[in-house]
């Protein structure tokens, strides 16, 4: 061999051998089974949602202490409010900022439209190599409702994700009365006790309702789930139709209800004013009142916020569908240098309970302690008032129990997720770009009609108001809105069934 051809050989060899080389060292400094020490340093930052916070509190400087001895890593945490959250995180992801980890969500920073965007890893291989305890803690059909076309683009911070709507009701008002709350299986069945409280409580209204309208915490009591704006499906209609939810004998009853309701005074007559009822509501101005999502523990938990005891009742089932899936979502950025660690971080957040309440609730023996009568649960100190972020950093199941809450708070939780019933839509995702004008007219209808006729403002008139609000409508484009999702809706399911 000449010497040009054995020298061109050698660089070939080269070429070739080095990548390998710095592929195989790459894999060794991030492998899961790897000592702290084995691993590069990396600095994480990571977008949460909550009251703005200093990122270099002494707290943070704790939980820093565990995640470098762990995986040799530290968490630079930036806490953005929650009216800013969205606007924020849409400049960062659109300029391309270098970030690791975020929260995202249906509800904020949403978390199909950043996928369509290409801003999220993809998932799919990293997270059960390395956050192989977080990717089996999550059953399988939960991690279907994440995935966007048979795709994973975030973890789950799992928790309740089954649905289910109800009120809450002053308990002793409930007592005085001897109102059987086990009759409740509807937001109609209230009516007896809103009438009683009407006639003997001077002062007291009998139901608090939100401003934006009472279709919200009731649509799944009639059977519904919600897909995009006004586009529904019935949670067992295995046929898959997809309705204008607007147009239902379902939604019309409800205007008809509230109308009555608000004629005999059982909600305020300024309910549609945009405003924080907490105050009259701790002043024991509302006898009962709208709730979010039931789950084990709400009782607890309002009487700490609002300092009198409550009783929840149901108008659904326990039902799972795509919403509750996505709720809370962790997702890695695109640009992210380090994604390996950063689901090495969130799998020891899921399987280390003193970092996960170090995260959530501040720093053991400042800002809780562990309960000298059961292993398994914390006592938070006495005005702690830090993030309290159990809801949107891991899984709720790695977590010791509030002191004040029931032994079996976890273990109900859990049975309710897994027996829910599950809605036939399960995992689909809509893309709205297709018919984004129409969404954008139909929303502006939406807002403009639903709280009157959903408050029953509108009186005797509501049917009129009615007619007004569906013409619109059809005018702002709706039957485009449903065509289109009933065709997206069909060519899932035929994805899902091969």
């Amino acid at each position: 061999m000449s010497k040009s051809k054995h020298f061109t050989a050698i660089l070939l060899a080269i070429f070739f051998i080095i990548p390998v080389m710095l592929s195989s060292c790459n894999t060794t400094t991030i492998d899961q089974s790897s000592n702290s020490s084995d691993l590069k340093p990396v600095e994480l930052t990571w977008y949460l949602i909550g009251s703005e916070s200093d990122t270099n509190s002494p707290e943070h400087e704790a939980i820093n202490k565990i995640v470098e001895s762990k995986i040799n890593a530290t968490v630079n945490f930036v806490t953005l409010g929650y009216s800013s959250f969205n606007q924020t995180m849409n400049v960062k992801l659109a300029s391309g900022e270098y970030f690791d980890l975020c929260f995202t969500s249906n509800w904020n920073n949403d978390y199909f439209r950043n996928v369509s965007q290409n801003a999220y890893m993809n998932l799919d291989t990293l997270l059960p190599k390395y956050a192989p305890k977080t990717y089996k803690q999550v059953p399988s059909y939960i991690w279907d409702g994440v995935k966007v076309n048979n795709k994973l683009y975030a973890v789950i911070n799992y928790q309740i994700t089954a649905r289910q709507e109800g009120f809450w009701m002053k308990k002793d008002l409930v007592q005085k009365y001897k109102f059987d709350t086990s009759k409740v299986k509807s937001y109609k069945d209230l009516v007896p006790f809103l009438q009683t409280i009407k006639e003997n409580e001077k002062g007291v209204t009998p139901a608090q309702i939100k401003f934006d309208g009472m279709w919200q915490f009731v649509n799944k009591g009639y059977g519904f789930d919600k897909i995009l704006g006004p586009a529904y499906i019935n949670f067992s209609d295995k046929t898959g139709k997809i309705v204008n939810v607007y147009e239902t004998t379902e939604y019309q009853d409800l205007c008809q209800n509230m109308s009555d309701w608000y004629k005999k005074g059982y909600i305020p007559s300024d309910a549609q004013l945009n405003y924080d009822p907490g105050k009259d509501i701790e002043a024991g101005k509302f006898a009962c009142g709208n709730t979010g999502t039931l789950k084990p523990g709400d009782e607890e938990e309002f009487k700490l916020s609002h300092g009198f005891e409550v009783t929840d009742v149901a108008f659904s089932e326990p039902l799972l569908n795509t919403t509750g899936c996505i709720s809370s979502l962790t997702a890695i950025s695109a640009k992210s240098k380090n994604p390996e660690r950063a689901l090495m971080l969130i799998d020891l957040i899921n399987s280390d309970k003193v970092l996960y309440a170090n995260i959530c609730y501040g720093t053991e023996g400042t800002n809780w302690s562990k309960s000298k009568t059961n292993p398994n649960k914390i006592d938070i100190t006495e005005g702690n008032d830090y993030w309290k972020l159990d809801w949107e950093v891991a899984s709720i199941f790695n977590s010791y129990i509030d002191s004040l809450k029931p032994d079996n708070v976890l273990e109900r939780t859990k049975q309710i997720n897994e027996n829910a019933k599950r809605s036939v839509a399960l995992g689909f995702n809509f893309n709205p770009t297709p018919i984004k004008t129409e969404f954008a007219s139909c929303e502006s209808v939406i807002r403009e009609f639903t709280p009157s006729l959903e408050l029953g403002s509108s009186g005797d008139k509501w049917k009129t108001k009615y007619s007004q609000f569906t013409e619109k409508l059809k005018i702002a484009g709706v039957d485009k809105i449903i065509t289109e999702v009933q065709k997206q809706y069909n060519e899932w399911k035929v994805v899902v069934k091969k």
